[in-house]
């Protein structure tokens, strides 16, 4: 599905809303388990020097 935006200064581009969506969740979903690695390393026992 392409949404196309008449008299737009970018008429001639069409954007991709189903690569648009899937690139975003593609972001987010990394974005999160980051975000829970970092939580996680941050719990873990460090050894006794």
């Amino acid at each position: 599905m392409s949404l196309r935006l008449p008299g737009s200064p970018m008429e001639g581009l069409g954007i991709d809303v189903k690569k648009f969506a899937s690139d975003a969740s593609t972001l987010f979903s990394r974005a999160k388990q980051y975000t829970e690695e970092q939580l996680q390393l941050g719990q873990v026992e460090k050894t006794p020097a």
